[in-house]
């Protein structure tokens, strides 16, 4: 079985290029010229890294060799101020390997969205979308997830994964691992507002290839995990590492008052902003997985959101970063 894969140096993308050497696939890894590639080092021979721009068609097409089983689409500009490289990270290059993908013949597309971008899957205008995610991740994720119905239109077996929050080994890129710091939040003794479904990367990466063999193509799964409180969230987390655990949760509105101060200081002086109103809205939407939802994942790829430890996630993730730090 051959495998294509996009976004290998992220946590779930790592995870899903194990999960795949695991059962017998080669795997062909596109990143581009800037990434840090050091990761795979471990590797060896068994993965072929190739440097590719994903904004450019014919070298997407290239680049793409044929008789590929499978395209596993996990790359993705998950930035959360305004980024002027968004919609060309998430849907341009969405598009581009999906027009590759049908005219090499791949059999099957497996795309990486985000469970954020469910809350307007019956929606496809631009302009209502907006306003129905208001945030820039979200927002792009679900244009290329139309890209991918426009694809299926066209012939080609896509299949589109939607996760919630993923915690997990191997956080090239110092996401959630942050947590695990002694930050401003720590010393403050304070939790983020709001409640969300957290997520094992190993099981979710379990599931991107059961997808390829057992998903229904066309068709959207969301693959939630351990529902928390984020002050929850942070107890284990405090637990786990000897942390200093929360002992209040801040105001909402608190949130917005520091995201109007990072938002002047990006303005007066570049500093990228840490608190967005986007990201405000992303870690607190409240919304757990629906049962048909929770059903369809438990019936096509064997992927049941209640067998998620957070836990022992938490644990594994922490060790990690100790090796790693």
């Amino acid at each position: 079985m051959k495998a294509v894969v996009t976004g290998g140096t992220g946590c779930v993308g790592y995870h899903v290029i194990r999960e795949l050497l695991l059962q017998g696939w080669k795997v062909t890894v596109f990143h581009r010229e800037t990434s840090d590639i050091s990761m795979f080092g471990t590797f060896g021979q068994n993965v072929n890294l190739v440097t590719v721009d994903l904004y450019d068609y014919e070298a997407t097409l290239n680049a793409l060799p044929v008789n590929v089983d499978a395209v596993f689409h996990l790359a993705a500009n998950v930035s959360h101020h305004k980024d002027r490289n968004q919609w060309n990270d998430n849907v341009l290059v969405t598009r581009n390997l999906l027009q590759a993908s049908l005219e090499k013949g791949v059999k099957r597309f497996i795309f990486t969205s985000t469970a954020a971008a469910r809350f307007a899957r019956n929606s496809s205008s631009e302009s209502n979308l907006m306003s129905e995610i208001p945030c820039g991740y979200a927002y792009t994720k679900r244009l290329a997830e139309i890209e991918a119905m426009k694809a299926v239109d066209q012939g080609l077996d896509v299949v589109i994964l939607q996760p919630t929050i993923v915690l997990g080994e191997y956080d090239f890129h110092h996401n959630y691992s942050q947590l695990f710091e002694n930050t401003i939040l720590t010393r403050l003794r304070a939790a983020l507002p709001g409640s969300l479904e957290f997520a094992d990367a190993k099981k979710i990466a379990q599931a991107h290839v059961a997808a390829y063999h057992n998903g229904m193509s066309d068709s959207f799964y969301v693959l939630g995990g351990e529902y928390l409180s984020w002050f929850e969230l942070q107890k284990i987390i405090a637990n786990v590492t000897g942390l200093k655990p929360p002992l209040f949760t801040l105001p909402k509105w608190f949130l917005y008052v520091i995201a109007l101060m990072h938002k002047i200081g990006h303005v007066l002086f570049r500093v990228p902003p840490q608190m967005t109103t986007d990201l405000i809205w992303l870690l607190g939407y409240e919304d757990p997985v629906q049962r048909p939802d929770d059903r369809r994942a438990i019936r096509d790829l064997g992927y049941d959101r209640s067998m998620t430890d957070i836990r022992t996630v938490c644990r594994k993730m922490h060790k990690w970063i100790k090796q790693n730090s």
